[in-house]
């Protein structure tokens, strides 16, 4: 296969032997119900040849794997053989059609695969032995193995994806609801002709009497449509299996549209949420996402309390709808003391990848000293600019050079390379792997290498902005006012416009840095528009109290009473001036930033 136009040709005959052995695997199953077990084999065996296709570099635009996705995994190679057209077409042995596919690319071939699948066990469900009947379990453990468990439910609908059959009614939760499904005859892609000559076979007006939901097919008999509901049942306690092994809010919505009682599925997958969720980190995601898509703050706030060390950073996104939902569900006090926390400790990340970048940022304490005295200067001042370039050349770290390329080889296949004496090894490491990062972008298996040299910092950290924004007025311009006083406590750089410019100058010539200099970013603009809404609050805070002030005095000045004479008078205390009490709720100072006291009106 090294030519292309022969490996493409190679590859066409591969498929086209494939598709022609299907109707041989269905006629055996569901026409002689023999041989129920190596047709399961057979149809493994396609499945495996389809992957090996897939995975072949320039050949599919999408890879069949069972972890990296439930289904289907997108590459990004768009050749001709990933729009391949396909024609399936299912016959009994008299030569009638039963089924056709018209389908494109390699990966589209699990549709039929699926269509078979559902066949071989509803055949076997009704015309088995009981010792086939034992091994359906273990057979739908195969499927899901191979293919993941969002096959199982395709499995149910003869193989259609699921979104096809509820796109058109967003309204239906449950697969038995009524469901009035027409897509036997309208379905582009797949079209039915029915047989009447044989006695497993009715037409589509007699299946359609049974049931109008999309797990029925109009070939089937009484028989085999009665033999469906213990396949449903089979595939319901297999994914409740993998339920408790990898719970997921996908698998429990999953779980809830195919089941016939909602409400005890909804209960059993609840108790073992309650004994699985505090284990793994995994497992207490889970949780959160169903609890927050049931608005149970009880539960989320139960977690959150005892097990909320087991989040992981990459764990925000889920977090943080789990704070929106408790703010909202009458557990505000508790969200706001998440809610900080968790702003701090981004706020705290940002730090650590930013003296990451300048390593000498604080350290020696003179460089420290250096920034605090160049901050003291005028902003226009002359020297001020001087000093500001002299800073950072001091506090930036230098770009390291390339990996020679046999160590870069060593390292790519588990060498450990030791660096040059006095070279910075972090960011050496840091670029290399960086480098392996992009070649590499949508792998599952790298994100926790992910997650250590190229963190999410602004995502995480504009998700906490936007739960702040979202939540009571009040209380979530509370926490961004109190964290933005610890930011710029804790990075007094934030208090000079041109210090941040120069960092952010300098961040840009480091394309290895690019997550620090986004994350950086979003916190200066953070901080901006903080400083201008507190700076707001405390002018209009002066307004109020002057004229508060103003209005007790002619209040005073005008009272008759006060005009009578008196062998004596009155004399106030300091403590209670209308001056002292009227300033005691603003005397609270902003911290500057950018000048922006200067700015607003």
């Amino acid at each position: 296969m090294r030519e292309r136009s022969n490996r493409e040709e190679l590859m066409s005959e591969v498929i086209h032997s494939l598709v022609s052995w299907l109707t041989d695997i269905w006629s055996v199953v569901y026409e002689y119900h023999e041989n129920y077990l190596l047709a399961h084999s057979c149809l493994l065996l396609c499945l495996n040849v389809l992957q090996g296709l897939a995975e072949m570099p320039g050949v599919s635009g999408h890879v069949l794997h069972p972890r990296r996705s439930p289904v289907l995994t997108t590459n990004r190679c768009k050749c001709s053989m990933s729009n391949m057209p396909i024609s399936v077409a299912i016959h009994k042995q008299n030569g009638k059609l039963v089924k056709t596919f018209d389908l494109h690319g390699p990966h589209s071939i699990e549709e039929p695969l699926l269509w078979i699948w559902r066949d071989l066990f509803v055949s076997i469900l009704a015309h088995g032995s009981p010792a086939l009947k034992d091994k359906l379990s273990e057979m739908l453990e195969d499927i899901g193995t191979s293919i993941g468990w969002m096959s199982l439910e395709r499995l149910l609908y003869g193989g259609k994806p699921r979104e096809s059959l509820f796109a058109t009614t967003p309204h239906l939760t449950n697969i038995h609801q009524a469901y009035d499904d027409d897509d036997d005859e309208s379905d582009s892609d797949t079209s039915i002709v029915d047989d009447d000559d044989d006695s497993d076979y009715t037409d589509a007006s007699s299946s359609n009497d049974h049931c109008s939901c999309p797990h029925h097919a109009p070939h089937w008999s009484d028989t085999l449509n009665t033999a469906r509901l213990p396949l449903f049942a089979l595939v319901e306690s297999r994914l409740h299996t993998t339920f408790e092994l990898q719970p997921s809010l996908l698998l429990y919505n999953t779980l809830l549209r195919i089941t016939r009682s909602p409400q005890t599925t909804r209960h059993r997958l609840w108790r073992t949420l309650s004994a699985t969720a505090s284990t793994t980190p995994d497992t207490l995601i889970a949780a959160l996402h169903i609890y927050a898509s049931e608005a149970d703050g009880s539960k989320i706030a139960a977690l959150l309390t005892t097990h909320a060390h087991l989040l992981r950073p990459r764990d925000a996104d889920t977090a943080q709808c789990a704070v929106a939902v408790l703010a909202s569900t009458g557990y505000a006090t508790r969200a706001t003391q998440i809610l900080e926390r968790a702003l701090d400790e981004s706020i705290h990340a940002i730090h650590a990848s930013l003296r990451g970048a300048f390593p000498h940022l604080s350290s020696p304490p003179q460089n420290h000293a250096d920034l605090l005295a160049l901050l003291a200067l005028p902003t226009s001042s002359p020297l001020r600019a001087s000093r500001l370039s002299q800073w950072a050349d001091t506090v930036l770290s230098s770009s390291p050079g390339p990996m020679h390329p046999m160590a870069f080889a060593a390292l790519m296949i588990g060498i450990p390379i030791m660096p040059p004496h006095g070279a910075d090894t972090h960011a050496g490491l840091e670029a290399e792997v960086g480098a392996l990062l992009d070649m590499y972008s949508g792998d599952p298996d790298l994100d926790e290498l992910r997650e250590e040299f190229r963190p999410r910092l602004k995502e995480r950290f504009d998700g906490w902005v936007r739960v702040a924004t979202g939540m009571n007025k009040g209380a979530g311009a509370g926490v961004a006012g109190r964290v933005y006083e610890k930011a710029v406590e804790r990075m007094v750089f934030l208090k000079g416009g041109d210090v941040v410019e120069a960092m952010l100058a300098k961040l840009r010539d480091r394309p290895s840095k690019n997550h620090v200099l986004i994350a950086l970013e979003a916190l200066v603009a953070f901080c901006k528009k903080t400083s201008k809404r507190l700076e707001k609050q405390r002018k209009a805070a002066e307004r109020e109290a002057a004229a508060a002030k103003k209005q007790s005095g002619a209040t005073v000045k005008g009272d008759p009473i006060a005009s009578l004479p008196f062998p004596f008078t009155f004399a106030a205390s300091p403590a209670a001036g209308g001056t002292s009490a009227g300033r005691g709720d603003v005397d609270h100072v902003v911290p500057p930033f950018f000048g922006v006291m200067d700015e607003v009106d």
